[in-house]
């Protein structure tokens, strides 16, 4: 009696091929199933990060514009332009100007020429001046209307990280 339980013994000792097979097929399931939450969770947070970085650079290059524009005169005639000339309070000649071909925003200063935008952007846009109201005539203050369209320019990217911005501003002060 005690060989034929040494075979039992035996026989129970190991997994059988089917088990073996049915642990592996599960694994792969679990092992697959998790590769491809991190994918997602990394391709979400790219396009986060990205989408933020161009909400960022808009706000930022609005809020410097407006602020600008809050103590400036502002020389250009009515309508849509790509250059807005102003005067700022200190008394010298700045120039705010979209290049829609290299897609940048520059200012020119006395001193020098800078370029706006992160590298990380592309901006397209363009200044709309209106110093008449439809409904008085002459509007005290010219206003200025700032439309941004910026992108993402980083190669690669499976996503549209777009934001158009429009912001209007008036010179607090005439001239």
């Amino acid at each position: 009696m005690g060989l034929i339980t040494n075979k039992k013994q035996s026989k129970q000792a190991g997994f059988s091929l089917l088990e073996l097979l049915v642990a592996l097929a599960v694994f792969v399931i679990v092992v697959v199933t998790a590769t491809n939450t991190f994918t997602l969770v990394a391709a979400s947070h790219r396009k986060i990060s990205s989408q933020q970085e161009v909400i960022e650079n808009g706000r930022f290059l609005l809020e410097s514009i407006a602020k600008e524009i809050r103590f400036s005169q502002i020389y250009n005639d009515d309508g849509a332009a790509l250059i807005l000339s102003t005067k700022n309070q200190d008394g010298d000649d700045v120039t705010f100007t979209f290049d829609n071909g290299s897609k940048s925003l520059t200012k020119t200063a006395p001193g020098g020429t800078v370029t706006l935008n992160n590298d990380n952007v592309n901006i397209l846009g363009q200044f709309y001046v209106s110093r008449v109201s439809a409904e008085s005539g002459e509007v005290p203050h010219p206003l200025v209307t700032i439309m941004l369209k910026i992108d993402d320019k980083r190669s690669g990217q499976a996503f549209d990280s777009s934001v158009s911005l429009q912001t209007s501003i008036s010179p607090r002060s005439a001239y």
